[in-house]
């Protein structure tokens, strides 16, 4: 089925086409707008933009305010109006911040125990190996003092050692509270855990080269593919 959409969508013009760099240069991104690596959530309705200022920005296309029940991207026609609900700024290396970030991952998952919002993950790795991990909140009250836009941050965590080398990918799993990351150079996958029980960790083996990609099934939260160098697509089974 993957497959077959991945078909249909290159076998299809762009339907769509929507003005990004000058909404990000209207919430304060430097111009021109340099765009590293981007990410869509499971549910289809938000986008990770990962930029070269060093900052993520979390995109929507409903206006601030409106009902989030259901995705508009996929409408077809005219030029797309976006609408960034959260900015995370980590610095440029030359501002003495962090080191640059390769790829980025979204996860969007239903109102934790507790919290009355659905519940945004972002995860960053960046070109020293490390990776970033922050949950932020849409708040049920967007006027609550500590939000902005109607959504805050919860929740930050640096892995520095999360791998030797640039991330070249990271991804989350919808159907459960961990994802997969994978370094330039390494012949494993990393998973990990975004629980609030704690940062649980294995790696998974099996590769003959670098391994390129990662993917989490949508059917098993339980099964994970990767494919490598070595030209080989290797389907994991674990229980984590």
């Amino acid at each position: 089925r993957d497959a077959k959409q991945w078909g249909d969508m290159h076998a299809t013009k762009v339907f769509r086409q929507v003005r990004l760099a000058a909404c990000l240069e209207s919430v304060g991104e430097t111009s021109p707008v340099t765009v590293r690596a981007f990410s869509w959530s499971d549910c289809g309705k938000y986008l990770a933009v990962a930029t070269g200022s060093n900052s993520i920005y979390v995109c929507t296309d409903e206006a601030k305010g409106a009902h989030r029940s259901a995705s508009k991207w996929n409408q077809a026609g005219g030029d797309g109006e976006i609408n960034v609900i959260v900015r995370m700024r980590a610095g440029s290396e030359s501002e003495g911040g962090a080191s640059p970030i390769t790829c980025v991952g979204i996860r969007h998952s239903r109102a934790e125990a507790g919290r009355p919002g659905g519940v945004l993950t972002v995860l960053a790795g960046r070109k020293d190996g490390s990776i970033r991990i922050t949950k932020v909140m849409e708040c049920a009250v967007e006027s609550d003092k500590d939000s902005e836009g109607g959504y805050k941050v919860i929740f930050e965590e640096e892995k520095s050692d999360a791998h030797n080398h640039r991330v070249r990918s990271i991804v989350g799993n919808s159907l459960s509270n961990h994802w997969a990351s994978v370094g330039e150079g390494e012949q494993c996958v990393k998973v990990w855990s975004c629980g609030s029980d704690g940062h649980g960790d294995m790696e998974l083996g099996g590769h003959q080269a670098s391994v390129l990609s990662v993917c989490w099934s949508r059917a098993n939260p339980h099964s994970l593919y990767s494919v490598g160098e070595d030209q080989c697509m290797r389907l994991h089974s674990l229980k984590v």
